[in-house]
């Protein structure tokens, strides 16, 4: 429940929040902002005071060891688990206010991918079209493009419940793909791939920044993270230990890869 002993009026920090960074009335809105976001479970903080700001045409890496609470902000950010404190808006819409305006602004990947187990990939991709809308002339278009794209063409008539792991992963990949959304929130989405698979979303995901549209990438395979990721939040027990770019990283930590910074920053 939020806090207003702690945080003010929340109706005033909203007005607040988009003055000062959404430029008001919605219009240009980042795709994500929060202020002072925090997620507490029992007596676990897990998430503490997180303040972000990622604009369109952006990919950012969320890093952190397990436990750092990367996996909770994104299932803040797509509306399945409610803040403590805080606020967060994505694509301009207020997540605990505006849920399902969000959810039709977003793909989201668990950090356990997973589909309907009674449906074939085929009828799998078809649901994720028509539940976000996907007109309909242009859904088979979509699916035969990125199911030749993640080389699915051979499972269409496989039931997603007979998958093996890599092959669920590529299925609900393909499905997020498929309705083009303009944020991703990406929960560790290299884990389980092969090399083939892992350069394919790469590419697709340098294709998406490079159309406007923006991922929030949590990952701990911090070579990938370097290459693709235009900025990045540490994170370590809840609480942000940095913010920044790569550059200015090395500006402040050394000349260094992203994995040596990671390690300096979180050491005991």
């Amino acid at each position: 429940m939020y806090n207003d002993k702690l945080y003010g009026n929340k109706a005033d920090l909203r007005v607040q929040v988009y003055d000062d960074k959404l430029h008001a009335k919605r219009r240009d809105p980042t795709a994500v902002t929060t202020h002072n976001l925090s997620k507490r479970y029992a007596r676990i903080l897990a998430l503490r005071e997180l303040n972000l700001e990622v604009p369109y045409g952006c990919i950012h890496g969320l890093v952190g060891p397990n436990g750092a609470g990367k996996s909770t902000a994104l299932r803040i950010f797509c509306g399945i688990t409610q803040p403590s404190q805080g606020v967060a808006f994505v694509s301009g819409f207020d997540v605990e206010d505006e849920p399902e305006k969000v959810k039709a602004n977003i793909a989201y990947l668990p950090e356990d991918p997973y589909g309907y187990d009674a449906l074939t990939v085929q009828e799998f991709l078809g649901f994720a079209a028509r539940l976000h809308s996907v007109p309909e002339g242009a859904t088979d278009k979509r699916i035969k493009k990125y199911v030749h794209a993640f080389r699915l063409d051979d499972y269409l008539n496989r039931y997603m419940g007979e998958l093996s792991k890599g092959l669920m992963h590529r299925s609900v990949l393909c499905s997020l793909f498929v309705h083009e959304p303009k944020i991703y929130l990406l929960d560790d989405p290299f884990n389980s791939l092969d090399p083939r698979t892992s350069w394919l979303l790469k590419r697709l995901l340098v294709e998406k920044r490079r159309q406007g549209k923006s991922v929030i990438l949590a990952t701990h395979m911090l070579d990938i993270a370097e290459k693709i990721c235009d900025s990045f939040t540490v994170l370590d027990r809840g609480s942000t230990i940095a913010q920044g770019t790569l550059r200015e990283f090395r500006t402040n930590f050394g000349p260094n890869s992203l994995e040596k910074i990671f390690l300096k920053l979180t050491e005991e």
